[in-house]
């Protein structure tokens, strides 16, 4: 996707809808290449609809990350490894933003049918933002890097659902672009 978008200024959506057919495969892992893949590019609405439904998977009870079988270890990329130390603040942030995206979308939308599915999306959001600050996670999210944007997050996601007030420019700016790179998960983020 980054090569073809680098050497024709855009994806196809073929190239998105086969991406994305990838992390219906495999979300533990494919999603948040998805999601990376797709920050910040316009994609088909259809395309978009496919990935807000794998991000409210991911993020609801029919999370794939979660055994079926608590006797059987989850599956090895959904934990905090040594490769990839960080990966549960930066994929909660992750999908927390692609909710919160599109809960901005509906409550700040023209469309009255939509804001009872922006504020869902909206507190869901939140929810998954803390998550990663609750008594399990937080050591780890306190030696992330991006530990400060994640509150920043948090503060604008109540915001939107309290008051709609919208990320305005956020999503472009540096802070609201830098957990969208491989080294937010992997080592390097230590603080």
């Amino acid at each position: 996707m980054s090569l073809e978008r680098y050497t024709t200024g855009s994806v196809s959506d073929r190239t998105v809808s086969d991406v994305l057919k990838s992390a219906t495969d495999y979300p533990n892992f494919n999603l948040f290449s998805a999601i990376l893949g797709t920050h910040n590019m316009a994609i088909s609405e259809e395309n978009d609809g496919k990935l807000l439904k794998l991000v409210e998977q991911m993020a609801g009870p029919d999370n794939p990350c979660r055994a079926k079988d608590p006797s059987q270890p989850p599956d090895r990329v959904c934990g905090t490894v040594p490769k990839a130390p960080f990966n549960l603040p930066t994929a909660t942030t992750l999908l927390g933003d692609v909710l919160a995206k599109h809960a901005e979308k509906y409550l700040l939308g023209n469309d009255p049918a939509k804001m009872g599915e922006g504020y869902k999306l909206g507190y869901t959001a939140l929810g998954v933002y803390k998550s990663a600050l609750d008594e399990h996670h937080q050591a780890t999210t306190a030696q992330w890097t991006n530990a400060d944007l994640l509150k920043e997050k948090i503060q604008m996601a109540e915001a939107l659902v309290k008051h709609k007030q919208g990320f305005g420019n956020y999503w472009q700016s540096e802070n609201g672009q830098k957990v969208y790179q491989c080294a937010s998960c992997h080592t390097g983020s230590l603080k």
